[in-house]
């Protein structure tokens, strides 16, 4: 139903991690986190602006090149498809955990928090503003760019925030934050685990990513 045949997406804002070697992103769970350097700096950190935030249930994100593909995975027992709201889970108490309170959408929500799926998805410098229900993020079609950079054939997570609070005063969009990449998951063995713990080691590579 949802094959995972590869993809990693080297992501940035305006932040700062060394590109991995290709061999380590192999081997390894590799994280990368970015960080929009304008919101977050020694005079300002938009993340104490913040308050509340929106995170959808149940369902990541899923964009692939292949035709037919579906535009979401959900758990499938018995399948490799098993941590979807194991890493959702996660990633709302590492969210929670930093001050911020987890709402619904029609709640007025200062800040998204999305997760994708890409698999065998190219983008090359480029920052998109799909609109609803279309695009890269038709599964979160209601908020935001992705902002990508770098492409190769594996099987990448992707983990956004966009700034809902001060949509139009950023000229009607939905501006990135912090983006955190995590992949290959397609090579890593015990994938569910590692993957908890590769969201667990974007946050702690974040500190800035706090209410406080």
């Amino acid at each position: 139903m949802k094959k995972l045949t590869g993809i990693l997406i080297i992501a940035g804002l305006i932040g700062c991690a060394r590109e991995p070697e290709v061999a380590d992103l192999v081997k390894y769970m590799v994280v990368q986190t970015a960080y929009n350097q304008e919101e977050v700096n020694e005079d300002e950190n938009i993340f104490t602006d913040y308050s509340t935030f929106v995170l959808r249930e149940d369902t990541l994100g899923f964009v692939s090149t292949y035709a037919g593909s579906d535009t979401i995975l959900v758990d499938e027992p018995g399948t490799r498809i098993n941590f979807v709201n194991s890493t959702i889970e996660r990633v709302a108490e590492q969210v929670t955990d930093r001050g911020f309170t987890r709402v619904e959408a029609e709640e007025n929500p200062d800040f998204v928090v999305k997760i994708v799926v890409l698999e065998n998805f190219s983008f090359f410098q480029t920052v998109s503003y799909p609109s609803y229900y279309s695009g890269y993020y038709g599964y979160y079609g209601y908020y935001g760019p992705i902002v990508s950079t770098y492409s190769s054939n594996f099987v990448t997570m992707v983990i956004e925030v966009d700034d809902i609070k001060h949509y139009a005063e950023n000229g009607n969009k939905y501006k990135v934050i912090w983006t955190a990449n995590i992949g290959d998951l397609l090579t890593t063995d015990d994938r569910q685990n590692k993957i908890l713990v590769a969201v667990d080691k974007a946050f702690e590579q974040s500190p800035y990513f706090s209410k406080n």
